[in-house]
């Protein structure tokens, strides 16, 4: 949607060039999208979502847009249900959309990847909601779910980091790309081992939202102030943002599965062996 000029650039609509106007319309859909919800709720009508709702509030992204993302999906869950299609199928849309959201970062067209970013998010949400509609949840495709969303990430990051060599961003995008491999590392592992955290308040909504809605609004900004920086600043204090975040909430997951599983074993006896872990628990 900010694609460099072409014939389709060059089209003016109502000011706009062709790739800025179709950004903007797609934004004023999901706005309008926003008020009819606030409406509903007003009204005591709002959709609600036990799902989200087992989550609660997260420091960085609050249940009620939570919700509000999962009305505005759920034609889309129907559309996907009355069709046949497989759960494991929508998880590798997911994987499928964030190789050109990578490409657009890594190209600087920070609205294009935003909202690829946020639609290849928005893949991974359906997958699971598919699979509880249809009663085909399984171990494999959770364990398969959850393996393409790092890919997803490390090839999202991998394109900022790419965008942004040579700058101090670079560091960012990387720090951010460890947090956020750590922070699903530190859960699997403690998952692994008997223990589940959900510390920490970046957690990978979290950061699909804010890199993807960076991305978007920075170049509406840039559109409507008619400059070209409002997307990299934006782009870049969400990386700041991710990097430090998703470190500090790793690092919160770390104690509290170390604190937790300590507290399991039992008291330790002098002279008597500590029993190994089979290497087979390893990951």
């Amino acid at each position: 949607m900010d694609v460099p000029s072409g014939d389709f650039e060059r089209v003016r609509i109502l000011g706009f060039g062709g790739s800025v106007f179709v950004l903007l319309l797609v934004c004023g859909v999901f706005l309008t999208a926003f008020v009819v919800y606030n409406l509903l709720a007003l009204a005591g009508r709002r959709p609600r979502s036990p799902e989200q709702a087992a989550r609660g509030d997260t420091v960085f992204l609050p249940l009620y847009v939570r919700e509000y993302w999962d009305w505005v999906v759920s034609p889309a869950v129907r559309l996907l249900v009355s069709v046949r299609a497989s759960p494991d199928a929508v998880s590798f849309a997911s994987l499928a959309v964030s190789v050109p959201a990578a490409v657009a970062f890594a190209q600087g067209w920070f609205g294009l990847g935003g909202w690829l970013y946020i639609l290849a998010g928005t893949f991974d949400m359906l997958d699971g909601k598919v699979a509880r509609a249809t009663g085909r949840g399984s171990l494999a495709g959770a364990f398969l779910d959850s393996t393409l969303d790092r890919y997803t990430e490390i090839l999202v990051l991998a394109g900022l980091a790419w965008h942004f060599s040579g700058t101090p961003v670079l560091w960012a995008a990387l720090a951010a790309l460890a947090g956020s491999l750590m922070v699903s590392y530190a859960r699997a592992r403690g998952e692994g081992l008997g223990y589940s955290s959900r510390e920490g308040g970046m957690q990978r909504a979290e950061r699909i939202v804010y890199l993807g809605l960076g991305g978007v609004f920075g170049k509406v900004w840039d559109a409507l102030a008619d400059r070209s920086v409002g997307a990299t600043v934006l782009i870049s204090a969400a990386l700041v943002l991710i990097a430090i975040t998703s470190n500090v909430s790793a690092v919160q997951r770390i104690v509290d599965v170390y604190r937790v599983l300590r507290s399991r074993e039992p008291a330790a006896h002098p002279g008597r062996p500590v029993r190994a872990v089979p290497s087979g628990s390893r990951l």
